[in-house]
């Protein structure tokens, strides 16, 4: 309505800029360019000298100019930078980063943002996943480069805002059991299909979780105790094996999940033709749209649609496949 308000003004400024220009064009004779600037120093009372001697026709014109214009052009600049000083930048920066978050499909939603959510999001950043997150509180807000919803994830209508009903993934690092039991009961609820993985503290919150609809539930500390052990029983290995996935690391091989889609060349081939020896790709296993798992498939295994790749090699082989093609 204020924006209608604006426009509505600028008309008049400009009626009110073309009529005294062209008065002064037909009255004086004057050029356009010299009745412009006579009206222009009229309606904003600069009082520089006439361009010429006004003739009376051209001074009963400019009192009438002068009563008429300076009206329209005082209400005109008092009331945009009313408007101007009026803008909420900070809620529409939140309208505009809304709008980005419901145009997004097959996205990710990260609840929490302490120290094991800012490593997620950095992750997923790099990967150039999509993906939105969730938190109270959020540290210098207004530099934030994620997209996010400031609020209580376990709350419905904050994970519609975050567009729950069309991710795919949802990740509750929420430092409390009983928060992010009732957040995974809440997203359940909300999209039936969603891959929820929730965090938890306590090993007797693990089956509570699934039974709420988590499809997986990781245990930082136990996860963290099996890293140091497998550290010290394995140090060749963890040398130069890296787990954790596609990441920054140190020329480190990884393992990744390739997944294989309605348009990749893969589809109908054989592993032995299919050219990742030569990209220094291994496949490990195999694993099928109904779970079955194919380890260290033979050279005669044909790829099939759905089938997720468990692939082993260093971050950079991981990035020229995803963007060559050759899945």
């Amino acid at each position: 309505m204020r924006k209608n308000k604006i426009i509505a003004l600028l008309v008049f400024l400009l009626l009110a800029v073309s009529g005294g220009t062209l008065g002064y064009y037909f009255i004086e004779n004057w050029t356009l360019f010299e009745s412009l600037y006579m009206t222009i120093i009229t309606l904003t009372t600069t009082g520089f000298m006439e361009v010429r001697p006004l003739s009376i026709e051209g001074r009963a014109f400019t009192m009438i100019l002068l009563v008429l214009g300076m009206g329209i052009v005082v209400f005109s600049i008092s009331s945009i930078m009313t408007f101007v000083m009026g803008i909420d930048f900070k809620e529409h920066r939140r309208r505009k980063m809304q709008e980005k978050i419901d145009a997004l499909k097959d996205h990710s939603i990260v609840c929490g943002f302490g120290r094991m959510g800012k490593i997620i999001c950095s992750e997923l950043s790099d990967a150039g996943h999509k993906f939105v997150v969730i938190s109270k509180t959020f540290p210098e807000e207004e530099n934030f480069k994620h997209l996010y919803i400031t609020g209580d994830a376990s709350h419905d209508e904050i994970l519609i805002k975050a567009g729950i009903k069309n991710a795919s993934n949802l990740i509750t690092v929420i430092d409390n059991d009983h928060d992010s039991l009732y957040l995974t009961l809440a997203a359940r609820s909300l999209n039936s299909k969603l891959h929820i993985m929730a965090r938890a503290n306590q090993e007797s919150a693990e089956s509570k979780l699934k039974l709420a609809g988590a499809t997986r539930v990781f245990l930082p500390l136990i996860m963290s105790g099996h890293k140091v052990a497998e550290s010290i029983l394995n140090p060749a290995v963890e040398d130069i094996l890296n787990i954790s996935g596609v990441s920054e690391r140190d020329g480190q091989f990884q393992l990744a999940d390739v997944y294989l889609k309605s348009s990749s060349p893969l589809i109908g081939k054989t592993l032995k033709n299919c050219g990742f020896t030569k990209k220094e790709i291994l496949i490990v296993g195999i694993r099928k749209i109904d779970k079955t798992f194919y380890f260290a498939p033979g050279g005669d295994y044909e790829f099939e649609l759905g089938d997720c790749l468990i692939a082993l090699g260093t971050k950079e082989n991981y990035q020229y496949i995803m963007s060559s093609g050759i899945v």
